[in-house]
């Protein structure tokens, strides 16, 4: 939601319309614990040519938590990061683009 808002800080109005959608149940928000910050360090020595920053370590935990590789993302790292056994993520919209 922070990475979101702050693409959005252009227009305050756009950014409360996006917290209030998500208020409605426009998107699941999960909790890392903190058993999963060895996992996040080890991301950022990965990829830290990059740098992998803690948004997207985290993007990276929660997408292998719950076996999602189909993402919507502007930032192209995504197209080097891989998820477990190495398999890529497919961001849709750079198919788009």
């Amino acid at each position: 939601m922070t990475e979101v808002c702050h693409m959005l800080s252009g227009n305050v109005n756009i950014q409360i319309d996006f917290l209030e959608w998500v208020d409605i149940g426009g998107l699941q928000i999960v909790e890392i614990p903190k058993e999963k910050l060895s996992k996040i360090i080890a991301l950022s020595k990965k990829y830290r040519d990059r740098p992998m920053d803690l948004a997207d370590a985290s993007f990276v935990i929660i997408a292998e938590e719950y076996n999602v590789s189909d993402i919507i993302s502007i930032d192209g790292d995504y197209d080097v990061y891989r998820m477990f056994k190495k398999k890529p993520f497919n961001n849709i919209l750079r198919k788009h683009t």
